[in-house]
């Protein structure tokens, strides 16, 4: 509905710096193009990066919510490193790479070269976000009490990762802030949140966290 959208965009969550109809059209065609792209596999990279935008700015414009960091992070995964082999970009890969058609060749090599040289420094980058406040919440450290929580709860997942057992949260914690051992602390950590996820229904929340523990596992 795009009355609803207006509405939305014009009373529910305004941008300051955009008018409502602006914002609803953006809002909507990030939301629709960018999914159809993104669940074909087709220029997925372009998808995912203006889909990372509009979370971070829900994020830190509207309402914060640890479901938009973790939008967030998988979103700059795939702006990284593409949709992968199954994947329409995978199939017309090998022939833009050979194409004559201006620019597009260079865009494959830098695509590639984004991969090969921002990926790593990503997972690392990834692996240490998670790490560090899965310690510090299970040490209960000072950090996050009182008025300071409030200035660092939009730029962590403090919520989700406060349900991770305490045990769970500081081992896999360190392994993961060590880089050592990374598949199989993000296993277990998923095992275990999967299995309390049958017992206590709090953790159905952590479906997200999930998926950033898979990217790290595989």
């Amino acid at each position: 509905s795009w009355q609803t959208a207006l509405d939305l965009a014009r009373n529910e969550y305004p941008v300051s710096w955009m008018s409502p109809v602006v914002a609803a059209y953006t809002g909507v065609s990030i939301e629709v193009v960018g999914g159809v792209l993104l669940a074909a596999g087709f220029m997925t990279r372009y998808a995912a990066v203006p889909m990372l935008i509009l979370s971070l700015v829900i994020q830190f414009s509207y309402l914060p919510f640890d479901s938009q960091l973790f939008w967030a992070l998988m979103f700059a995964w795939y702006g990284i490193f593409g949709a992968g082999p199954i994947s329409i970009d995978r199939l017309l890969r090998r022939g833009l790479a050979d194409s004559a058609l201006p620019f597009i060749p260079r865009i494959v090599r830098a695509s590639e070269w984004v991969r090969a040289h921002l990926g790593p420094v990503y997972l690392a980058a990834m692996r240490v976000y998670l790490a560090v406040p899965l310690i510090l919440l299970a040490t209960r450290s000072s950090i996050f009490i009182g008025d300071q929580r409030a200035a660092w709860a939009r730029w962590l997942p403090l919520d989700t990762l406060a349900s991770v057992p305490s045990v769970v949260a500081l081992g896999g914690g360190v392994l993961l802030l060590l880089g050592l051992a990374t598949r199989y602390a993000s296993a277990t950590m998923i095992a275990a949140l999967a299995l309390g996820s049958m017992i206590d229904p709090r953790l159905t929340d952590t479906a997200y966290l999930l998926m950033a523990l898979a990217v790290l596992a595989v």
